[in-house]
């Protein structure tokens, strides 16, 4: 799963089936909620390795939300994956639940109930 936020250009580092020479990537994505497809063409891609990175635009309508997407050459599929859009921006310290989750105050490790 790939994590992206709303903010434009979006990359992503992918393992595809196959490298294409000169040729640029078409992206269909797949709004989960919404069922709305979006069909793009990738701007700008390198190879690293044996990985594919590719840089988009496009501005999504929904945030928190969970996208699948087809990176195709002309007719071929070439990878099929699933990327969660968010608002964070700190993706190594990403968390589902930012915002969501409160400690009660008085919880402390050390009192115990004991009957």
């Amino acid at each position: 799963m790939h994590i992206l936020n709303n903010r434009s250009p979006h990359i992503i580092k992918v393992l595809p089936r196959s490298i294409p020479e000169g040729q640029n990537y078409t992206i269909v994505i797949t709004d989960e909620q919404m069922n709305e497809t979006v069909t793009i063409e990738s701007s700008e891609h390198s190879t690293v390795g044996n990985y594919e990175v590719i840089q988009f635009e496009h501005t999504f309508k929904t945030i928190e939300s969970f996208h699948s997407f087809v990176i195709k050459i002309e007719a071929t599929e070439v990878y099929r994956g699933i990327m969660y859009l968010t608002g964070q921006t700190d993706f190594d310290r990403y968390s589902v639940n930012q915002g969501q989750y409160t400690s009660y105050a008085k919880a402390n490790a050390n009192e115990y109930i004991t009957i």
